[in-house]
């Protein structure tokens, strides 16, 4: 088994054309195996390349040969989450079926996870069942208290309603994790939002610190600096994000509208007109 894991770890490790070598031969020692956790193993790489279906028939595998682990249904569960190749309500409800299946398990095992806790109510939150969502946090931090992933998504949840306790579950999550790189993109959010510029700042340029692919971190610093009249530096962060990502549509607009409001209307109109000609 040693041997198997360290093959799947250089696979993990490979690069695009590396990997497509080492694959085939990587899968079918794995499935030979007949090893859950190896096989959930693999399933989480494919999951990382977007290899949807290729992941999901090794998850698939796992469960045939293990019913009762709730493993398997769990990162499957993840997966459907996670991919973009079918609709989402079909892969919320998906998702929603498979966490709901690994906590029964689990309880049935006496021993619960809050990660399934978590990710069961994120999917209840995109599907907009608050009050589910709220009670499956609830449900992770009884079993640990200290579960960051929890509070921080039950931060999020909480958000619109009451932001000051928004941002005392998020501070609670990075107190357990310092390096947690969306939580402190969260909490500039909310110093912003509440007023306090500097505290702002200097998290949303820590989440860029931790995680410097951060798009919406990059966004929300280049709106703040905005807000202080910081126009020179706000331009070049949102030009930076959207040069990275001309996919978003959502972001060009978002930098088109900051420079027509500092009366740079045709720049503004040339973001526009690359996006629409793109």
């Amino acid at each position: 088994m040693q041997i198997l894991r360290e093959m799947i770890s250089e696979l993990d490790d490979a690069g695009h054309a590396k990997f497509f070598e080492l694959a085939p031969v990587v899968k079918a020692k794995v499935v030979t195996s007949r090893d859950v956790g190896l096989l959930c193993q693999l399933a989480a790489i494919y999951r990382k390349r977007r290899l949807w279906t290729e992941g999901e028939i090794l998850l698939q595998c796992a469960m045939k040969l293990e019913p009762s682990v709730p493993e398997p249904y769990r990162s499957l569960g993840l997966l459907e989450m996670r991919r973009d190749d079918l609709p989402e309500e079909d892969r919320l409800r998906r998702a929603t079926e498979l966490f709901e299946r690994s906590i029964q398990l689990e309880k049935l095992e006496g021993d619960r996870f809050p990660a399934t806790h978590t990710l069961l109510g994120a999917t209840y939150q995109r599907q907009g069942d608050i009050n589910r969502a709220e009670s499956e946090f609830k449900a992770a931090l009884e079993i640990d208290p200290k579960y960051e992933e929890a509070l921080f998504n039950l931060a999020l949840l909480r958000t619109e309603r009451d932001s000051s306790d928004a941002r005392a579950l998020v501070q609670r999550a990075i107190e357990i994790d310092p390096e947690y790189a969306a939580a402190h993109r969260e909490l500039g959010v909310l110093f912003q939002k509440e007023g306090d510029l500097e505290k702002g700042e200097y998290h949303l340029r820590r989440a860029l610190d931790l995680d410097p692919a951060n798009y919406w971190a990059q966004m929300y610093l280049a709106n703040l600096l905005g807000v202080q009249g910081r126009n020179a530096e706000a331009e070049q962060t949102y030009r930076f994000a959207t040069t990275s990502h001309p996919e978003i549509k959502e972001g060009i607009e978002i930098f088109a509208r900051f420079l027509d409001s500092i009366g740079k209307t045709k720049e503004a109109a040339a973001v526009r007109e690359h996006v629409d000609s793109g």
